[in-house]
Formats: C-alpha cells, structure tokens, sequence
C-alpha cells in the first residue's frame, strides 16, 4: 500500500483540462457507435471506487454491447492517447479496476455464455457472475474449480484478470489452470484469439497483425532467453496472483508441469487437457490470468469445468488459542483435505452480532479464540463413507491432543450455513463501527502451510510492536493468511503505520518463501513490490511484455509494471474533509449520520442475483446507482462536495435514492448492516427543506387526513379516484395512470370515530 500513496494527489475532472479530454472522449465514442455512455457527474462517482480502500474518479465510463463496441472503444482510447480500465463486477480489494481515463463495465451487457458438458467446458462473457455459471454447470455435474468468497457477484472476467481462487485451491488451482483460451481486445483496437499455438505458426507474415506479431516474437525472446532468470528468480509459492506468468508460460513452452525444481500445482495439468504433445506451444492465454486488465480486454473465455464430488463433509475444530488453530494443520493436511479455513474470535463475535448470520453461528460453542472449518470431499461413496472419513479426521486430532469441541456438518443445508458465515467474513469485519476498521493491504500474504505457524508469530510480534489489533480469517490449508489492521486510515498516524507494516511483513513474507498476493491481485495495493518480489532481470522482462502488448501504455496504467497513477488517492486519506448534514435520526450504533453513510466498504453483497432480497432495484435494473453500495457512495461523494451540494438536497443524490423502497433488506443481509432505508429518508428530508416537496410525497404524506374526508362520502371518491379525471392527474403527481387506487369502504366512518 505505501507504493501505492506515494505522490498520491486528489482525482477528479475539475480541472479544465481533464474536462476538454472527456468531453473529447465522450463525443468520440459516441461517433465510433457505442449508446451506453455514462459522463454525467454521478456515474463517475460511482466508478470511481470498489471494494479496495481506494479511489481515482475516471473520465466517463462505457457499457460495452458486445465485443465490436469494446475493440471501438479500445480504438479510440488508443487514437486519443487516453487511459482505458476494464471493470467487471468492482469486488476487486486492491484497487485492480480503478482507473483515471475511461472505465468500461463489462458487467452491464457482457453476460452471455455457453456450456459444453462432454468437453467439460464454458465459453464466458467477462460479465457473467460466477455463481450464475455454476447454477447452470451443477445441472451437468459440473463447476468452475476456483471459487472466492465473492462469487455471487464477481464476473468471471476479473476473476481470470485476477487470477483468482479461493477456499478449495489446494484442490483446483488458481483461475490460470482453468483457462484454456480467449477471445481478447489488443491495444491499438484489434480482436485476436489467444490461446495455445506452436512457435512456428506465429512467425511473422504467417498470421495476425503487426501487433499480435510483435507479442508473439516478445513471447519468443523471453522463452529463449530468459528462461534461465524466470527458473532462478520466481516465487517459489505456488499460490499467487500478481504479476505476469512468465513461470507458465516458460512451462508450456518446454512442455513442463512445473518449472525445474518447484512442486507441481494443485488443479487440471495443462498436458492433461489439451490433446497431443504440448511441448513448443507459446499460450498467449496464461498470460491474461493474473494480468488485472493490463495486457489486453477478454470478450470472451474458454475455461476447463471440473466435475463436483460425490459427497462432501465439513468438520469444524475449535481452538483456545489462534496458535494452536495453525499448530494442528499439519495433522490435518494428512487427510487431504479440499479445504480448512480459519476464522478468528474477532471475526466470530462481529458475525454473531450481525443479524443476517447470528444463526448461522448456531453450532460454535463458547468464545473460542479461532475456529478452523475442514472440508473432505470423495469422488464417489455415500453419506456413511463421508461420515467415516469425519470421524477418523476426528479422533487423528484428538489423539494429536486437539481437545475439540468439532462440530460435524454432513448435510447439505448445514455446510451452506457455515460456508455462508465464512464467505461473509470481509463484509463481517466492514461491521465494526467507528472510523478504526480492519484494513486491506497487507490481507492476501501467503506462505507455505509448514511455515504459517512461525509466520503468524512474527506477524504478531510486528503487531503488538506497532500498538495494532488485527482481524485474521485464512486459507489455512494453502497458507493463505488475510490480516486486517483495525486502523483509522483518515488519520496521517495510521496510514504511517500501515506503510510500515506493509514493509515489515513483506519482508517477513521473502523470509518465509511466500507472495505477498495470493489471491486479491497487486492493483494499486502491491504493484510497486512486484520489482523487488521479482528480481531485476524478471521485472525488465515484464516491462518488455507491457511494451508489446500496449506500447502506449493505455491498458490499466499503474497496475504489474509501472508507477500508480498520480490522481489515485485513499477513499479516506488526507484530502477527505467531509461536511456532514444535519440528521433527522439518531445513529447510536454509529455516532452520526456520517459515519452511517461510511459504514459501507464496497464488497458489494448488494449486486448479488442469488439467494435473498438485498437489493431489489438493483436486481431490476442492474445499474450500480441502484445497489446498496451506489448508493451509499453517492451519499459519501454529498459529504465531501464531490457531488455539486456538500449535503443530501442535489438531484444527483436523488436520483440515486429514487429507486430505493425502503425494505431493509440492506439492513439485514448487508455484511456492514448498512441501513440505506434510513439514509433514503434523511436524503429525501434534506431535498425537500431545500427544494420544496414533490407532489407525490405530499399526498401521501397527507394520506390520513385525506381518508378522513373521503371516508364521509365514500362512494362518491371512489367514483373520483377511479374515474378519467384521476387518470389524467396521475402522471402529473408521479403516479401511473393505471395503477389501482384502493377502494374506501362503502359505509363512513361515524363522526368522532376518525381517529
């Protein structure tokens, strides 16, 4: 993170120039064809923020139809010389889809796919989310391997771009080992396929472009000069995510599993799955996972399905202390486990607080200090196989000196209720109230599992030396460690001290073998790591890829190679000096109303299609002012003026809140408890004292008093209130014309009994 602050300055398109470059790039994709613009002050509000501590307001944003309006809009980025940041479903922790030019949102249109059962694979659009694809790809046994807690509304192509996994790595890999080929946009405009292909087939005259000639010969030159460095200097963890794949690259080109003497990779080999002898093939594709956008844009994705289990079980272990929770994961790991993840008592007792996963937390007992959830799958066998396998799990720990209590869960019903509470973990933390929250930027280190107990224990000590409480939850089994500082990153003392524990735990990171990303991506978070993570000859070789693939560097500037952009700045750093509004509410859980609006951190729940009800105008329209998260951010950019009104009287608030019915769905099911109903409420006050009362409000207001006069002569307002005259008053008041007016009862209410 401290890279990534560096030089950091307030971004925006305040200043003249900024405004002539996007007024420029509006007009010119307008002519280039593309309908769905969105230049207007709130929707670059809206982009300009995900679920990273980060912010960079871009130029205009751009919803892509298909792939020919995003080679159009690539195009004329690269005529205009402007930035362009690719944005799915903006779940991202690391600032990954931030950008200052142009933001194009893939999750808007890009949601078609298709399914190939007997090959096992999928054909994606970068918008499709993945839960939506697994819904579907369950039906034929099927799923996509790697699965991050976000899945309910991550899309498919961040999770690639990403190069993502989750909870069952050690059992599926990363994203990369699931991509078999792309359909992708080029920098300069042009569409090419990538995906495996001999040497020879790439030469020069022989196909494609000048600029897919140009990559290939790049592919070429590191292959057969750099793969010496590539062996010597890579990390030797497996489980990362930032940086370009060069070790992958080198390794389909030889024909290899693993480079010379690394462990082969959890998930699909890529020999197995691709027919005949993959030796001399240069895979273009293994270079867009894990690429966050900066090498080129995916249209489309062709990736590998595994098949689900037959039967799993979870096996949950309580622990008195968070050292003896990573002490017993050797014992565990014996059993081969698809998964043991580790939830801390910090998180435990948030989630306990929570009024949407209370229940789920029926089955711990007591306080305990972490809790470890194994999951055991079997590709065949019933539920008395699976139970078996649960209880030798069982007594090998007890016999370990593991005291307990374990908690079984074989049915179906009971893991979705655990998994529900863990996959929530993020939003869960978001929930503590007050300006100290548990901070990203040091929350996706990983290190091999035999090296995580004495690891945690350094990464402790840092801690209690710097005065910080931390949160932990974990990929226990691939050594995957998520700590969160509880920081209050508005103060210039906090983030110092995060800059320097972002520098010591890195360090410790190197000691122990392991990557400072290994899941989340580097974004503007850890990109500026990557050259002393890499080594010299290693980063110069990314530099070169960078180079021919996007020789005017418009792709996601900032992100693998290459200083952050100067606009990018904290979402609460030092030049975030809000004006709160006078409250109509007391907020006694968050002090005030400004810490209310606050409360959400962006991981975005609210964009979800699946279970539950949060939010519904959001699963009508799907545009991100109507979600939860759009809103509140449009309530934030009120307080700190970057919306034309420093309170909650603008239209562009309003037209953020108009959709919102108040249900409290958010309430209940958002992680942070956001409680946008209420917000709504305040932000309507606050127009109408400034702007005066629309009609609709105002009849309804006075809907009482109304109903009192009626109510004397009920037969003759039904008469009104159903006739021609209503209808053609409706839509001047808001109302549909054709919506059905309740009936008053056909006998009045006697005088004196109106109340």
């Amino acid at each position: 993170m401290g890279a990534a602050t560096a030089g950091a300055a307030p971004s925006g398109v305040g200043s003249p120039e900024r405004r002539d470059q996007s007024r420029a790039l509006e007009a010119a994709l307008r002519r280039a064809g593309l309908g769905d613009l969105r230049f207007d002050r709130l929707s670059r509000v809206l982009y300009s923020s995900d679920a990273s501590p980060y912010q960079v307001e871009p130029l205009g944003v751009a919803c892509p139809r298909d792939a020919d309006e995003v080679a159009a809009a690539v195009g004329v980025c690269a005529a205009l010389g402007l930035p362009i940041t690719a944005r799915a479903g903006g779940t991202g922790l690391a600032g990954q889809a931030l950008g200052q030019g142009l933001v194009l949102d893939t999750a808007r249109h890009l949601r078609r796919w298709s399914i190939d059962p007997e090959r096992m694979r999928c054909v994606v659009e970068p918008g499709v989310v993945l839960d939506d694809l697994n819904r579907e790809a369950a039906r034929h046994g099927l799923a996509f391997g790697p699965d991050p807690a976000s899945s309910s509304r991550a899309c498919l192509g961040g999770i690639v771009a990403n190069n993502a996994t989750g909870a069952r790595s050690v059992a599926y890999g990363m994203a990369a080992e699931h991509l078999r080929a792309a359909g992708v946009v080029l920098s300069d405009g042009s569409r090419v396929t990538l995906g495996p292909g001999r040497a020879q087939d790439r030469a020069p005259g022989l196909a494609g472009g000048p600029r897919e000639q140009a990559i290939y010969r790049a592919l070429q030159r590191i292959v057969d000069q750099g793969a010496a460095d590539i062996v010597r200097d890579f990390p030797r963890y497996w489980r990362r995510a930032g940086g370009y794949n060069l070790d992958r690259l080198v390794e389909r080109a030889l024909g290899l599993d693993a480079l010379p003497g690394r462990p082969t990779r959890p998930g699909p080999r890529f020999r197995e799955v691709e027919a005949g002898d993959a030796a001399g093939t240069l895979d273009a594709s293994v270079l867009l996972a894990g690429s966050e956008g900066s090498l080129a844009i995916a249209t489309s994705l062709e990736l590998g399905l595994v098949r689900l289990p037959r039967q799993r079980g979870l096996l949950v272990a309580q622990f008195d202390t968070l050292a003896g929770a990573f002490e017993a994961l050797p014992e565990i790991l014996e059993h081969t486990p698809s998964a043991i993840e580790l939830v801390d008592r910090q998180l435990l007792r948030l989630a306990r607080q929570a009024p949407g996963h209370a229940a789920d937390l029926a089955f711990v007992r007591g306080d305990p200090a972490a809790i470890l959830i194994v999951e055991l799958q079997l590709p065949d066998g019933g539920p008395r196989d699976m139970r078996q396998h649960l209880d030798a799990l069982r007594r090998h720990l007890e016999r370990g000196g593991i005291p307990g209590p374990f908690h079984p869960a074989l049915e179906p019903a009971d893991q979705a209720r655990v998994w529900r509470a863990r996959k929530a973990g993020l939003g869960i933390l978001a929930s503590r109230r007050g300006d100290r929250k548990p901070v990203a930027g040091i929350e996706d280190t990983a290190v091999p599992p035999e090296r995580l107990a004495d690891y945690m224990a350094e990464v402790g000590d840092l801690l209690d030396a710097a005065g910080v409480e931390a949160a932990f939850y974990a990929h226990a089994s691939a050594g995957c460690i998520h700590v969160r500082p509880i920081l209050d990153l508005k103060t210039a003392r906090d983030r110092a001290t995060l800059d320097r524990l972002t520098e010591a735990i890195f360090s410790r990171v190197l000691v122990h073998g392991g990557v400072p990303s290994s899941e989340h991506g580097a974004g503007l978070a850890r990109s500026g790591f990557n050259r002393r993570l890499f080594g010299p000859a290693v980063y110069a070789m990314f530099e070169d890829l960078k180079r021919a693939f996007d020789p005017q560097g418009i792709l996601n500037p900032g992100k693998v190679v290459g200083p952050p952009p100067d606009e990018t700045q904290l979402r609460y750093g030092p030049g975030y000096r809000p004006t709160p509004p006078a409250a109509r509410f007391a907020y006694p859980l968050d002090g005030d109303i400004q810490r209310a609006i606050e409360q959400c951190n962006g991981v975005g729940v609210c964009r979800s299609l699946g279970a539950g009800l949060m939010c519904p105008s959001y699963r009508v329209t799907r545009e991100e002012r109507d979600s939860t998260r759009g809103r509140a951010n449009a309530l934030r950019a009120a307080l700190d003026g970057r919306l034309p009104l420093a309170d909650l009287a603008s239209d562009a608030v309003q037209a953020a809140m108009d959709l919102c019915i108040g249900c409290k769905a958010c309430k209940v099911e958002c992680p942070a408890g956001v409680d946008m109903a209420r917000l709504k409420i305040e932000a309507s006050a606050a127009h109408g004292a400034a702007r005066g009362f629309a009609p609709r409000a105002q009849l309804f207001a006075r809907l009482n008093a109304l109903d009192r006069v009626a109510s004397r002569a009920p037969r003759l307002a039904n008469a009104v209130l159903s006739g021609p005259l209503a209808a053609r008053l409706a839509p001047r008041i808001g109302l549909h014309p054709r919506g059905p007016v309740p009936n008053l009862p056909g006998v009045g209410v006697p005088r004196g009994c109106e109340d």
